[in-house]
């Protein structure tokens, strides 16, 4: 999913570059007539519709990185808790054994 959603903002921004470009239009407004600086125009109907997809891919992209993060918590949790087990139960055994060894010697 970030994979396609960072695609598809890497995507706009290259239709935006293909039209203004090959069209001579301004970047900024997306009209023709001028260029980006001092353009002080809102932008052109196709321009604010692109914008507006690239502002919700940017946020899906954002949610998305949001939601790896969190997993990658609790993962991380999880793996601890996990290793913090193991080496409790490494420290039970070793003392068993030694407790064993000791009776042993004893006898």
């Amino acid at each position: 999913m970030t994979n396609i959603t960072s695609g598809c903002i890497g995507a706009l921004t290259q239709i935006k570059t293909l039209v203004t470009g090959g069209g001579n239009l301004c970047r900024a407004c997306g009209a023709s007539g001028h260029f980006a600086h001092g353009c002080v125009q809102p932008p052109s109907p196709w321009l604010e519709s692109l914008l507006v997809l690239r502002e919700k891919a940017e946020a899906r992209h954002t949610k998305e990185l949001q939601r790896l993060a969190d997993i990658e918590r609790k993962a991380t949790a999880e793996l601890e808790r996990l290793e913090t087990e193991r080496l409790s139960r490494e420290r039970a055994e070793t003392e068993r054994a030694e407790t064993e060894r000791a009776e042993t010697e004893r006898a």
